[in-house]
C-alpha cells in the first residue's frame, strides 16, 4: 500500500505544529489552497504527462507522469467550481514528483505543507524551497 499525502496551507492553524516537528521555515508568509484553474495551470507549467480523469460526481483527479516512468496522482477534494478554493492531495507514487508539483502551485498560492499519512518527512515547500525536518533546506526544485 502506498503512501497518501495530503497537502495544506502554510498559515496560522499550523505554524506551531510546523515548529514542533522541528521544520524551521523563518519569516514566511501564509498561504492559502488553490483554485482549480490553479492546479491545472501549474501543472500545465511542468514538463509531466497530464492525464485529467472526471468521475460521474464530478471529482477530477490527475495522474501525472514523467518520462523515466516516476509518477503520482494528484487529488482534487472540495471542488466546487474552477474558480473556488479546493484542497488537494496526492495518492501513491514519487515523493520528488509530488514536491515538484507543489512547488510549482506555491508559486501562485504561498508555502503549502505536503503531510504523508506516516507523517514520516513533512515538509514545507515554497516556489523554489522545500523546507524539511532539522533546518536541512534544497533549492534543487525549478
Amino acid at each position: 500500500m502506498g503512501v497518501l499525502y495530503t497537502v495544506v496551507p502554510y498559515d496560522e492553524t499550523i505554524t506551531d505544529w510546523i515548529k514542533t516537528n522541528n521544520i524551521n521555515v523563518g519569516t514566511l508568509n501564509y498561504g492559502r489552497l488553490p483554485t482549480f484553474i490553479e492546479i491545472e495551470k501549474s501543472l500545465f507549467e511542468t514538463d509531466f504527462i497530464i492525464t485529467w480523469e472526471v468521475s460521474e460526481s464530478g471529482i477530477k483527479d490527475a495522474t501525472i507522469d514523467r518520462s523515466d516512468g516516476a509518477w503520482t496522482s494528484l487529488v482534487v477534494e472540495d471542488y466546487v467550481d474552477e474558480d473556488s478554493p479546493c484542497g488537494f492531495g496526492f495518492q501513491k507514487g514519487w515523493e520528488e514528483i509530488i514536491h515538484i508539483v507543489v512547488s510549482y502551485i506555491s508559486r501562485i498560492t504561498g508555502p503549502l505543507v505536503v503531510i504523508p499519512d506516516t507523517m514520516d518527512g513533512i515538509v514545507v515547500i515554497h516556489e523554489n524551497m522545500i523546507y524539511k525536518e532539522d533546518n536541512e533546506d534544497s533549492s534543487t526544485y525549478r
